[in-house]
C-alpha cells in the first residue's frame, strides 16, 4: 500500500502522490505535534488516508511539504536536515522535460529570426555604402 522515500533522517512513507505527515514531521524532523505545524499548510494541500484498521493518516501533497518547509521557522538539526534534502532531493523530471521542451522552442524561435533578420541588415548597410 505504501512506498518508502529515503531521507537522510531515515525513510518516510509515500502513498500515490501523498507524503505521510507524521513520518515527515514526527518521526524524521521529532515534533511531538502536528496540529501547530500543519496549520501552516493550505488545506487543499493536506488530507486524510482511511487506514483499514479504522483509523485516518494526515498527509500532504508535495507542494503541501514544499509550504511546510518555506513557512515553517526552526532551529531544530533535523528541521534544517529535512528542510535541505526536500528541496535538493530528485524530483520528478516530466515538468523539466517540458520546460527544456519550450526553452528549445523559444531558441530555435530566435534562431530563425536572427536568420531572417540577417538580409535586411545585409541590405541596410549596402544602402547605406551606396548613398555616401
Amino acid at each position: 500500500m505504501f512506498n518508502t522515500t529515503e531521507t537522510p533522517l531515515g525513510s518516510i512513507r509515500t502513498y500515490e502522490d501523498w507524503y505521510i505527515a507524521k513520518d515527515v514531521l514526527m518521526s524524521t524532523i521529532g515534533y511531538r505535534s502536528m496540529t501547530d505545524l500543519l496549520a501552516k499548510v493550505d488545506n487543499t494541500e493536506q488530507g486524510y488516508i482511511q487506514m483499514p484498521a479504522g483509523y485516518k493518516l494526515r498527509v500532504l501533497t508535495d507542494r503541501g511539504l514544499q509550504q511546510f518547509f518555506e513557512r515553517t521557522n526552526s532551529t531544530k538539526d533535523e528541521f534544517s536536515i529535512m528542510r535541505e534534502w526536500w528541496f535538493t532531493r530528485e524530483k520528478d523530471r516530466g515538468e523539466d522535460v517540458i520546460q527544456l521542451y519550450l526553452n528549445g522552442c523559444v531558441l530555435c524561435g530566435m534562431a530563425v529570426s536572427l536568420l531572417l533578420m540577417r538580409p535586411l541588415t545585409l541590405y541596410t548597410k549596402k544602402r547605406r555604402l551606396t548613398h555616401k
